[in-house]
């Protein structure tokens, strides 16, 4: 989708459509196009504000995204990932009345009612429940009332109160990603249990020939264990509006090589809150994890103390140290 095609589109929607909703600006740097709701009263001001971030043409990999800073705005337009995540391509023109729709009950209180219809309509319109799977079709509903085996595979216990709503739908949109794509980038990874803000990955297949690919294959042989380097992510209640936490679990990193610290935690700013986008989700981040590491042509397991597990209060100790020795935001 060409950026610029997105912008004299939205402009015209908004012109033409008979919406209250008009463009506030464009990142073109970003890709990103903000739009703000207004009423009769032009010089009423509204916190009822969204983004949408407009894939890069022909990068199967680029993908449309969603954000509000306003939560109950953002509780209601994640449910456009899974829409524009159907087989079906989307214009930004059906992208936005889509929104229109999703966000009356903000935008025209009185007619609430007549926006729940719309809103439970949702999925069964636009050829969406002939392209889902069903266990999609559940989980792009909230998961309420699923009885499809993933639904029970993903437990109802990910909807409770460990973080906002938000955060749970941006959780699952990007477990629906991961478990797409994730082979692809030699990762591995999902929920411990039944907690959807805690994740065990794998990072795998790294290359043989390479120094850190040999180690793993070494420490496999003597300690019984996969070749792989297991990490675990930590969640805020607020994600994406701030990073996960993300530590080297096992094997033990030789000292000052592969971007890890002496604790297990990762030297990257991407994971800081000067080098977060909201933008980025699981998958983008563990790519760039391993490519960091593997960027590391020295990158080595300690191999005289590999199998001993990294601490999570060392590694975030390790952690708060590279933070206040670059000068990054934690």
């Amino acid at each position: 989708m060409d950026f610029k095609e997105s912008r004299g589109a939205s402009q015209a929607w908004c012109l033409e459509s008979g919406t209250c909703f008009k463009v506030d600006f464009f990142d073109e740097e970003e890709r990103k196009i903000h739009f703000k709701w207004q009423g009769e009263d032009e010089e009423e001001s509204s916190d009822i504000k969204f983004s949408i971030t407009v894939p890069i043409k022909d990068d199967p990999s680029s993908k449309w995204m969603f954000w509000s800073e306003n939560e109950d705005v953002l509780n209601k337009i994640m449910a456009m990932h899974d829409y524009t995540d159907a087989c079906k391509e989307k214009s930004i023109l059906q992208i936005l009345s889509k929104i229109d729709s999703l966000l009356k009950p903000l935008t025209d209180p009185d007619n609430e009612s007549d926006a729940d219809e719309i809103e439970d309509d949702y999925y069964a319109d636009d050829d969406i429940d002939a392209s889902m799977p069903e266990a999609d079709q559940d989980m792009a509903r909230g998961a309420e009332g699923a009885d499809s085996g993933e639904e029970d595979e993903i437990g109802s216990n990910f909807f409770g109160d460990v973080g906002s709503k938000a955060a749970v739908a941006r959780l699952m949109s990007d477990l629906k990603t991961m478990k797409k794509e994730s082979c692809k980038f030699g990762l591995d990874g999902s929920p411990r249990g039944d907690n959807l803000f805690i994740w065990d990955i794998k990072l795998k297949d790294f290359p043989e020939d390479s120094k850190l690919g040999k180690n793993l294959k070494e420490y496999s042989e003597k300690f019984k264990r996969e070749p792989v380097i297991q990490l675990e992510m930590q969640f805020p209640h607020d994600y994406p509006m701030t990073p996960p936490f993300v530590r080297v679990v096992r094997p033990r990193f030789k000292f000052l090589t592969g971007h890890i610290t002496i604790g297990g935690s990762i030297c990257m700013e991407m994971l800081t809150k000067s080098g977060w986008r909201p933008i980025n989700d699981i998958e983008m981040i563990l790519v760039q994890i391993r490519s960091e590491i593997m960027s590391d042509k020295q990158a080595s397991l300690d191999m005289n103390d590999a199998d001993r597990p990294y601490g999570e209060q060392e590694a975030r100790d390790a952690f708060n140290r590279m933070v206040k020795r670059y000068g990054w935001n934690s």
